[in-house]
């Protein structure tokens, strides 16, 4: 039915960087489908040379805005299948990036928790999907509210940045990884104290 007032279609566009793809190829099934860009060895992407746009042809042929793209695969996520990409879409849609600190950081709550029907020792494999989409060029910041104070775990390269983590409330480092205990500030608060 090409033509029709119905279809649309989404460009998925990597600027300036087809040097450093050596290929492409997808994978489709029922409710999925799969982009996968092999790189040349030693090359990565810039996150901000990936865009997706929207596009109905027949009625706005400009495109759509980024955000509602970026709303669609949001709600795509969190209502796949896996918990984890489930929760990966909760984590999307309150993803915030500090620039002076080249953080990525999201407060999550019990709610997330709940609707993506995830427990929370699968941040650490989310945080794994971001760095790979990302780079680990930035730290992943995830904060969580709980009856005992905030709860929150980091991953950093910058040793300056985990050491400033475990000094506003404590916790237990290993590599590149900071678990948070439970302190006694809201996630809010924590976050400020930790980007400002």
């Amino acid at each position: 039915m090409i033509g029709t007032q119905q279809e649309k279609s989404f460009v998925v566009s990597l600027k300036g960087v087809a040097h450093r793809i050596v290929s492409v190829r997808y994978e489709k099934d029922e409710g999925d489908l799969k982009l996968h860009f092999v790189l040349r060895e030693g090359e990565k992407i810039p996150r901000e040379a990936i865009s997706i746009e929207a596009q109905n042809h027949l009625i706005r042929p400009n495109g759509i805005a980024l955000g509602g793209a970026k709303s669609l695969l949001i709600n795509l996520l969190k209502s796949h299948g896996n918990p984890q990409a489930r929760l990966l879409g909760a984590v999307l849609s309150k993803l915030e990036y500090a620039h002076r600190f080249e953080v990525l950081s999201a407060l999550l709550s019990k709610e997330d928790f709940l609707s993506a029907q995830a427990e929370e020792k699968i941040l650490p494999s989310v945080i794994s999907e971001l760095k790979d989409a990302f780079g680990e060029q930035s730290s992943y910041l995830f904060l969580l509210d709980s009856p005992y104070g905030a709860q929150g775990i980091l991953w950093s390269r910058s040793p300056s940045l985990r050491a400033k983590f475990q000094n506003i409330a404590g916790g237990q480092q290993k590599g590149p990884w900071v678990l948070l205990r439970p302190a006694p500030l809201s996630s809010e608060q924590l976050k400020h104290a930790f980007l400002s």
